[in-house]
């Protein structure tokens, strides 16, 4: 430490090889800031409780109960897909024989503005909750899926899935 004070030597940068390079562009410390924040700066992800509860909060102002049951009683055992959906009408069919198929008892949709018929089709099935948002899923995408596990999974087994992805 001695020999540090006293030279007249800056000390060299902790960063190295890319990461050194990056930092000499605005785009690559913007990507690099990125990369050390692990999504700090990420638009769905707020960066202090405050945030996480006044998106919460409009959240809950802003979900309509389009069809199904609004609280979902089942035993503990039992389990209960949770999907935010959004023109995913070709995938409809498919999506619900395989969880069927698995002993799904529920399935909970949050629609995020469809406008190729998927929520009259997911109407057509009995064991299903659909609830629809026009909050922009860009900056909500983390407090929907919140949402969804916090008012139907709460202390039971809950499976958070993607419609086109079987």
């Amino acid at each position: 430490m001695l020999r540090f004070l006293t030279d007249k030597v800056a000390p060299r940068s902790p960063l190295k090889g890319k990461m050194a390079q990056e930092t000499k562009t605005a785009g690559g410390a913007k990507a690099q800031r990125n990369r050390l924040a692990r999504g700090r700066y990420r638009l769905d992800v707020p960066d202090h409780p405050f945030g996480e509860r006044a998106q919460q909060w409009i959240l809950e102002h802003n979900v309509e109960h389009l069809h199904g049951p609004k609280e979902v009683h089942y035993e503990i055992d039992e389990l209960v897909v949770l999907c935010q959906v959004r023109n995913g009408r070709s995938y409809v069919e498919p999506f619900m024989e395989h969880y069927a198929s698995l002993g799904v008892k529920h399935m909970v949709f949050l629609d995020n503005g469809s406008t190729d018929g998927t929520v009259e089709a997911l109407k057509d099935y009995e064991n299903v909750t659909v609830l629809s948002t026009g909050l922009p899923y860009k900056s909500y995408n983390v407090a929907m899926k919140r949402y969804l596990i916090e008012r139907f999974g709460r202390g039971r087994w809950t499976l958070s899935v993607d419609m086109d992805e079987l």
